[in-house]
């Protein structure tokens, strides 16, 4: 059964803002369709897969600008760090990877900016993040977490799904959905740059990621 999205609630006091600020962010979220992508039911809830087209012989080919790819590290351990980069190998639906390089940018939301502004029912709301760099027994870390604060309250933030690196999924039991990732060639510049300074155009697509509340600091 599809609800109505609720109304946003009136007035400006704190349970009001934070009504409108949880409703901004889950509408922000809504998985939809497009042309290459189809948006699949399920009884706990729904998610997102690639179209396939139907090719001569009966095989599915995936659009051809999409690509499944497995994160081999992260642009923050490079010096200078480029904290938004993801360094990415080809991979296969068979779980093999391969041996190239592939500089791919993060979704937009998981990007370290400084700070966002949020209308809140004309409260007006700044949020300021605290990005931390990796740990010496866990190096993505720096990639995973973060702290928020409104200048009232503060939170530490996780990643969800959490980044990691193939060497990671393969010492340990882990979903692959936080090490494989589908990517598009978008054509155009994503904001990032590879080591060599030059435009990144591929962008991280699946899984959905988003920051979700660890602790309230």
């Amino acid at each position: 059964m599809n609800l109505p999205w609720p109304k946003p609630w009136s007035g400006s006091n704190p349970m009001s803002v934070w009504i409108n600020r949880l409703l901004a962010c889950c509408r922000q979220q809504e998985l939809l369709e497009s042309k290459d992508i189809r948006r699949r039911n399920t009884p706990n809830g729904y998610y997102l897969e690639l179209k396939v087209n139907a090719s001569k012989g009966g095989a599915a080919a995936s659009p051809a600008n999409y690509k499944l790819a497995a994160i081999t590290g992260f642009g923050s351990s490079l010096t200078p760090p480029l904290s938004d980069l993801l360094i990415c190998s080809s991979a296969s639906t068979s779980g093999a990877i391969g041996n190239d390089t592939i500089y791919v940018a993060k979704q937009r939301n998981m990007r370290q900016v400084a700070k966002e502004f949020f209308p809140d029912g004309g409260a007006n709301v700044t949020q300021t993040y605290t990005y931390f760099g990796p740990q010496s027994n866990d190096s993505t870390y720096g990639e995973n977490f973060r702290s928020a604060t409104d200048g009232i309250q503060t939170e530490l933030e996780a990643a969800t799904p959490r980044y990691i690196t193939k060497d990671i999924l393969l010492a340990n039991a882990i979903p692959t959905g936080q090490c494989f990732i589908y990517i598009i060639e978008t054509g155009i510049p994503t904001g990032v740059k590879d080591p060599s300074g030059n435009d990144v155009t591929k962008l991280e697509i699946m899984p959905d990621r988003n920051w979700a509340k660890v602790v309230n600091a």
